[in-house]
């Protein structure tokens, strides 16, 4: 690629397209574990008085609690397991990223490149101004205007 202008679009497009799915991926894990927030809500509240009910008819109050926030603790767990699991990267964010990362090292070469196109030109300003100043210089000049308006003078 050759034209800087196509790298910075496509650097914006790419960088555009990677904010779109990770939001969009973030947004959908958040609603889906809301909504699998609620439902777990109300069946463990459903569960944990049946389950309490059962236990109660065989052991005391004390330990039925405990045996039904054993399970609650179990099954809160595994939601979360499956939650981190959920939603990894998509093979379309790793072609953007890639796409992305070839972007930013055209422009980095670019960049070098003009940067040694700058060096260039300054040190070619820095010659012409130092030959420039060793002809213009005080002490080669005045002699030369000095013969010249002498000779001026004379004719």
């Amino acid at each position: 690629m050759k034209n800087p202008v196509l790298k910075i679009n496509l650097l914006i497009r790419a960088e555009t397209a990677l904010a779109r799915i990770r939001a969009r991926r973030t947004a959908n894990r958040i609603i889906l574990s809301l909504v699998g927030l609620v439902f777990v809500l109300i069946g463990v509240a459903m569960l944990n008085f049946a389950i309490y009910q059962a236990f109660v008819a065989f052991s005391s109050p004390g330990l039925a609690g405990l045996y039904v926030s054993l399970i609650n603790l179990g099954l809160a767990g595994a939601i979360f397991l499956i939650i981190g699991k959920a939603g990894g990267e998509s093979n379309e964010e790793k072609m953007a990223a890639e796409i992305r990362d070839l972007a930013y090292s055209e422009i980095g070469t670019d960049v070098e490149g003009v940067k040694a196109e700058i060096g260039k030109v300054v040190d070619d300003i820095n010659r012409i101004r130092s030959g420039f100043s060793s002809f213009t210089g005080a002490s080669s000049v005045m002699p030369l205007l000095g013969m010249l308006t002498k000779a001026i003078a004379k004719r």
